[in-house]
């Protein structure tokens, strides 16, 4: 039996085709690959970019803002009527499409893919509002935030957990630099990172950390080991090779529903890394603990700096949580893996209108 061919429409909060252009071989993660595994899987997808300032009137704002842009949302409207969905990524791009729907008879499925659960900016909880009960459907990164929407929102769309993914072909094991012992190294901007845990955990080890944040940190040179705070955002060669030439990496979480920290603990994994991970509700899907890495309690300190003095002192352990990592971002975390999870849902809201 052949199956039709799905037409799709993504709207990212921010420009992602310019990346996707300039995309060189080995030179950072390919951002095209999701449209092309996907399109082998029976769907063909478009991207419209959010316009730039001074068309779009929040172009040089928030991406939560910048993805509302009207002049965009009046194209979908009126322009892209015969898409079998349109996916929104994240709440600002959904804002108007959901709103004025009706007004304009437009008939494709309109889902959003991931959101912001837990910043407290009530302006994104106040679009979210608007915007879940009249979506078709919702897809999420962490099957935790399920129930977390079922219970905040009134809404009967099907919530569906698609999980995340990382270019594994990029992020690869590679070997270190120099013949090092190796530093500790965490890396991540957003809100839920706890970096005063992985601080207070840092004293007393013998290795440098190496934390790759635009947040500022309270640093106390008399009682931590060495640590070296990188500010400015690498390069993706560069990142890759700070993963290649670390011996932990860790991923220091407060508790929260949303997947804060699952990009680190992907790469982490595709890179063949050993990994201490904050067992945060939102990633705990990409986490096998004592298989894939270590687990331990959100805002534990002392079993923070435990697990790691473990690893550290256990060569044979990291070999074998790293490569059981890798393994894993294969099987489970992989743009082709993810581009089937994602299919089959998009195939799903097609058929279940």
């Amino acid at each position: 039996m052949t199956v039709r061919r799905l037409c799709v429409l993504m709207l990212p909060p921010i420009e992602w085709l310019p990346d996707h252009r300039a995309h060189t071989p080995d030179g950072g993660p390919d951002g095209a690959a999701l449209e092309r595994l996907l399109a082998a899987e029976g769907i063909d997808c478009a991207i419209l970019d959010p316009l730039v300032w001074p068309w779009n009137p929040f172009g040089r704002r928030h991406p939560l803002l910048r993805g509302i842009d009207p002049l965009r949302a009046l194209r979908v409207l009126l322009s892209w009527r015969n898409v079998d969905a349109v996916v929104c990524v994240f709440e600002g791009p959904a804002l108007l499409p959901a709103l004025l729907r009706r007004l304009f008879r437009f008939r494709p499925e309109l889902l959003m893919w991931d959101m912001g659960l837990t910043d407290g900016w009530r302006l994104r909880e106040r679009i979210q509002d608007l915007v879940i009960p009249r979506l078709d459907g919702i897809l999420v990164l962490g099957a935790n935030q399920i129930d977390e929407i079922h219970t905040r929102w009134p809404t009967h769309a099907p919530v569906a957990c698609v999980g995340h993914y990382v270019d594994t072909a990029f992020f690869r094991p590679l070997p270190p630099s120099a013949a090092e012992r190796g530093y500790v190294l965490s890396v991540g901007d957003d809100g839920g990172r706890d970096y005063p845990s992985l601080l207070e955990a840092a004293v007393r080890l013998d290795r440098e950390v190496v934390i790759r944040t635009g947040q500022s940190l309270q640093l106390d040179a008399a009682r931590h080991a060495p640590v070296r705070r990188i500010a400015e955002r690498l390069t993706f060669p560069a990142l890759r090779r700070l993963y290649a030439d670390a011996a932990v990496v860790v991923v220091p979480l407060a508790d929260r529903p949303h997947a804060g920290g699952v990009t680190a603990v992907l790469e982490a994994a595709a890179m063949g890394r050993a990994a201490v991970v904050s067992a945060s509700a939102g990633v705990r899907d990409w986490c096998r603990d004592g298989e894939t890495c270590l687990i331990v309690p959100c805002g534990d300190a002392a079993a923070l700096h435990a697990a790691i003095r473990c690893l550290l002192d256990d060569p044979g352990l990291r070999d074998r949580l790293g490569r059981n990592a890798r393994a894993f971002a294969e099987r489970e975390g992989s743009t082709e893996a993810f581009a089937k999870r994602f299919a089959a849902r998009l195939r799903y809201a097609s058929a279940h209108p």
